[in-house]
């Protein structure tokens, strides 16, 4: 600042300042080095750019020669040539040769429209003290989100639960069945019967002819026939019902249980925080009123 409002390392957070105010990111430096001059400060201008700037200030800058109207053309070209060696040097993005008089409305355009294409072709630049700021303000909002107070209230929410439900099932089931099955069964069924016997028994009968007359006798052997009871058994057979056992299918009911999904809505006290970005607003206001205050006044 050629009046002393400002001290270099000073440029760079006030034109941080503006750059924020315009949310601007990034920017493009025209520098001025008059041809009239004998001595080319470009040097000291360089390290001016790069104490308020960052050190890539001179890549996104282009040099302004300007008063080229006070020298006569023997003399601006050697001095433009010196300007320009300087300014490739220092890494300058290159020299726009800038008149100040006698140049009419339709050079002065034309003068207007040169120095906007050659800035055209002029990368822009970050400048380090607005990556400061920016940290700055990124720093003081997390520093406000964290002391702020937490914001509590009641939510109806729906919730969901499992729960199990029973039901009537079925399955199919091999079991024994009991059958009674018709048969025939034999058995044995007594009997008496009777049978003729032979029997032969000897008898003492009385003598015949005189040793009868006179008490005699003699034996004889008489057989005779008499019935003699036996019992006898017989087969017979009879219809009986015999159990049998046989495995069948069977469809068998069971209560089974089954997992459903239900919602109810339960009130739960909600604790809510404001993101960092709720604070980036207050933070820059003040962090850019901190610098304001830091700075010297105008």
């Amino acid at each position: 600042d050629s009046r002393l409002r400002f001290t270099d390392k000073e440029a760079g957070p006030r034109i941080a300042l503006c750059l924020a105010t315009l949310k601007t990111e990034e920017v493009k430096l025209i520098v001025f080095e008059s041809l009239a001059n004998d001595a080319i400060g470009l040097r000291l201008t360089a390290e001016k750019l790069h104490h308020g700037f960052g050190g890539t200030a001179a890549s996104s800058a282009l040099v302004l020669a300007t008063k080229a109207d006070k020298l006569e053309a023997n003399e601006r070209q050697p001095r433009l040539q010196s300007l320009q060696e300087a300014a490739a040097q220092l890494g300058f993005r290159g020299v726009v040769l800038w008149q100040n008089r006698r140049l009419g409305a339709e050079g002065e355009q034309k003068q207007v429209e040169n120095l906007k294409a050659a800035l055209r072709r002029v990368p822009s630049t970050k400048i380090a003290a607005l990556e400061d700021l920016r940290s700055r303000i990124k720093a003081k909002a997390e520093e406000l989100c964290e002391k702020q107070n937490p914001r509590v209230h009641t939510e109806n929410i729906s919730v969901d639960k499992e729960i199990q439900v029973a039901y009537w099932a079925s399955k199919i089931v091999n079991v024994p069945v009991v059958r009674l099955r018709k048969d025939q069964e034999s058995y044995e069924v007594p009997y008496i019967t009777s049978a003729e016997m032979e029997a032969r028994q000897t008898i003492v009968v009385p003598a015949g002819g005189l040793e009868g007359l006179f008490g005699g006798t003699q034996t004889r052997t008489v057989s005779y026939k008499f019935p003699k009871p036996e019992m006898k058994f017989k087969t017979t057979y009879r219809t009986v019902k015999l159990p049998v056992t046989e495995w069948v299918d069977q469809e068998v009911p069971f209560i089974a249980y089954r997992t459903e999904i239900r919602s109810e809505m339960q009130q739960h006290q909600v604790t809510t925080y404001l993101p960092v970005s709720q604070f980036m607003a207050e933070a820059r206001k003040l962090v850019m009123q901190e610098i304001r205050n830091s700075l010297k006044a105008v």
